[in-house]
């Protein structure tokens, strides 16, 4: 199973953040797909509402290594 991670913000996260994280997983060779309010957003095209936090499950065997490279601010919902 894919590990569900959220990557939590003090301020509100803008699509630019959300751009960024993506292609650092993709960056790592990590497959990614965006879950929650930012997965509906993607679906839509456009940002329906605020958020601040990104739900994406990661699948890659090298999960620690991710979850290290976003610092204090990415939490492991399930495990993987």
């Amino acid at each position: 199973m894919s590990p569900l991670v959220t990557v939590e913000s003090t301020r509100q996260m803008l699509a630019t953040d959300v751009v960024s994280l993506y292609r650092a997983f993709v960056a790592a060779a990590a497959p990614v797909c965006l879950m929650g309010g930012w997965g509906v957003d993607a679906l839509l095209g456009r940002q329906a509402r605020p958020h601040h936090d990104l739900d994406v499950l990661v699948g890659t065997q090298r999960s620690s290594e991710m979850f290290a490279g976003l610092g204090g601010d990415a939490h492991r919902s399930h495990p993987g």
